[in-house]
């Protein structure tokens, strides 16, 4: 029964939630107590399908419940009598129907009918890549700054950050404090602490910080949480100008560690986006990173290296690598004779991706890993560095042999090359670790450009073989950074 006198766009609203309720009373077990904040989730997602324009009332549940909370929010399935935090849940299933293109909404008829024989949070993780998905949802949430952060849209725009945006918690206890807008924020000061993640199972939570301008490096480890089920951490960085700063997005979930050299990356803020997609109190994650930051920098040359490889141009079965090395270089311990060749990537990351296609199919694959350092002990290099590119390592040399991309491929469980593929199999993995080092040369025949300090390095290098079935490239810029 409805009220006759109610205002025509609250009427609208609410007879679209109530036959909601009644489509959802023809599902099997729909009225169990673990079933009522999907209920209303539902429901209230279901006034934004019917009338997706203003006044948007479902928008007006979510202060305070996914939205604008200082701390962890979820979980997702919490039912809070007397509080909106059940209709707020409402995002979840837009989320879903914008992110799937489910533009009729059935993934939520689905997700109804699935629920007939659990409760609607177990059987989550039948979408498919649910824990990214997750991760995604976080990212969709903060819903500001950035193009790429603000992804919700309806007929007349999408959610403004007013509705819609996150406070943060502070990263450490360092220097805490809480701005006029309701977000905390600490400074990352010069030391070593830890960063406390305790979150529930279906849960959010964002972490603010900034470093301290004497501060030249900080390095998140995160071996202590690495695995732990569910985990998911997204570092938002602000690097750069504060007046018009460039916003990355780095997903730190399968990383032990993240080095940040400012004398490189300028990074001025820092948001890490936790998040926990486990669907029950058993998956809650009790744990800690730890940060250290020190004033000295990243000492040495550090910078970004872009390789690029085709081959096979002329036999028709084409293979391209690409890969992007961020790293810092110390001497080579194993080639001590040598000592124009002697430099290897100490720390960083390398992102690849590979492509093969022949008459008969097309493959990719990418991914990305953590390199690591040789010995901490070993000291940084303060010397003078020449135009680089790949070296292969002595197969004989800890901590083992590696590609430049690091990458080898699984082909239905035995390894693969290019040589080894005259057809598509039926599934390609890459067995790429965390535990690769590139070792790099001095190539004399690069073309370089060095600035008037001596301090940065710009150049490339092009390479064709075999009669032009072969092309190979790279291009870099480094960094020397000196000792204070």
């Amino acid at each position: 029964m409805l009220d006759a006198g109610l205002p025509i766009a609250q009427l609208r609203v609410t007879m679209a939630h109530e036959l909601f309720h009644a489509f959802s009373f023809s599902f099997q077990n729909s009225w169990e107590p673990d079933r009522a904040w999907w209920l209303e989730a539902t429901a209230t997602w279901a006034e934004n399908l019917v009338y997706p324009i203003p006044p948007h009332g479902e928008r007006g549940y979510l202060s305070g419940y996914w939205a604008k909370e200082a701390g962890p929010e979820g979980p997702l399935d919490l039912f809070a009598a007397g509080t909106d935090r059940q209709y707020a849940a409402y995002l979840w299933p837009y989320f879903l129907r914008q992110k799937l293109g489910s533009t009729d909404g059935s993934i939520v008829g689905q997700l109804w009918q699935a629920s007939e024989g659990d409760d609607p949070m177990h059987i989550m993780p039948n979408l498919q890549g649910w824990p990214d998905l997750w991760k995604e949802f976080a990212l969709w949430n903060w819903n500001r700054d950035d193009e790429a952060l603000t992804m919700y849209e309806d007929p007349d725009g999408g959610i403004p950050p007013a509705t819609l945006s996150q406070l943060t918690t502070c990263l450490t206890t360092d220097e805490c404090s809480t701005a006029s807008g309701g977000s905390a924020s600490s400074v990352i000061l010069n030391g070593t602490r830890p960063v406390p993640i305790k979150l529930r199972y279906a849960s959010v939570e964002y972490l603010g910080a900034q470093p301290d301008t004497l501060v030249g490096e900080m390095t998140f480890d995160l071996s202590a949480v690495q695995g732990k089920p569910g985990l998911g951490v997204q570092a938002i960085l602000w690097i750069g100008d504060a007046a018009k700063p460039q916003i990355k997005v780095e997903d730190w979930s399968n990383r032990a560690k993240r080095q940040i050299c400012l004398d490189v990356e300028d990074v001025r803020k820092i948001v890490l986006v936790v998040t926990n997609s486990s669907i029950d109190g058993s998956g809650n994650v009790d744990g800690a990173m730890k940060l250290e930051a020190s004033a000295n920098g990243c000492v040495g040359w550090v910078g970004t290296i872009t390789g690029q490889s085709t081959t096979g141009i002329l036999e028709h079965n084409v293979e391209h690598n690409t890969s992007v090395t961020t790293v810092h270089f110390i001497p080579n311990p194993f080639f001590p004779t040598f000592s124009d060749v002697e430099f290897v990537s100490d720390t960083g990351t390398v992102a690849w991706t590979w492509e093969y296609t022949s008459a008969s199919c097309h493959l990719s694959d990418a991914g990305s890993y953590e390199l690591t350092p040789y010995d901490p002990n070993t000291a940084r290099s303060d010397g003078t560095l020449d135009l680089l590119d790949p070296y292969p390592p002595d197969p004989n040399a800890s901590p083992g042999p590696a590609r430049f991309a690091g990458h080898a491929f699984q082909a239905n469980g035995t390894h693969a090359g290019p040589s080894d593929l005259p057809t598509c199999p039926k599934s390609l993995s890459s067995s790429a670790g965390g535990v690769i080092t590139t070792w790099w040369r001095v190539n004399p025949e690069a073309k370089k450009t060095i600035s008037a300090d001596g301090k940065t390095i710009t150049g490339g290098w092009t390479d064709v073989t075999d009669g032009g079935n072969n092309k190979y490239s790279w291009s870099w810029t480094l960094h020397y950074v000196a000792p204070n």
